[in-house]
């Protein structure tokens, strides 16, 4: 590795200032809220309201919005230097792990995310499908899946910046529509 590769390598552990972050306050919440969407308001609300499930519309409702705020509560305690810092995860697990140890740490966060990436691919997947079998009748999960994955792969490679652009836009329209 040449110096120069050292050097930028380096360059990506350093925190971040305030005025160069991607995201801002208001980017987060649009990305926590449609993250909430998802995740609490389809899969958990689903589950608990019948036939599945025992709970009236309120209680899910509240069920929903409690679960949405302790894991808020929880990613942010988690995240804080992150967040308040611009201090990267595997330089904030150095203090725990130390240098070696924070690549395990690192690796072992990224193991969930995997998953909950298959997870949010399945679950858009089966609404695609239900959703072109209600309009045309005709529907393949398993192409939208393959489709989500390809698309999700590209705004992952194209950076954070992409991320950000996606997760925002869809909060936005997302919102309007649930309250439709």
């Amino acid at each position: 590795m040449s110096q120069n590769d050292s050097h930028n390598e380096l360059e990506g552990l350093k925190p971040v200032a305030y005025n160069k972050r991607v995201f801002s306050l208001l980017s987060y919440i649009l990305m926590w809220w449609s993250s909430v969407i998802v995740i609490q308001g389809f899969v958990l609300g689903q589950s608990m309201l019948p036939p599945a499930g025992k709970l009236n519309f309120y209680q899910a409702v509240i069920v929903m919005l409690l679960a949405s705020l302790i894991l808020g509560a929880l990613y942010s305690l988690s995240g804080t230097p992150g967040l308040k810092y611009g201090i990267p995860f595997t330089v904030q697990s150095r203090a725990a792990f130390g240098p070696k140890g924070s690549r395990v740490a690192t690796i072992i966060r990224a193991i969930p995310a995997v998953f909950w990436y298959g997870i949010g691919t399945w679950i858009g997947a089966m609404a695609i499908n239900q959703i072109t079998n209600t309009l045309f009748g005709v529907g393949n999960v398993w192409v939208y899946f393959f489709l989500f994955q390809v698309i999700q792969t590209l705004l992952a490679y194209k950076g954070i910046k992409s991320i950000k652009w996606f997760d925002v836009t869809m909060a936005l329209v997302l919102v309007p529509i649930m309250a439709l």
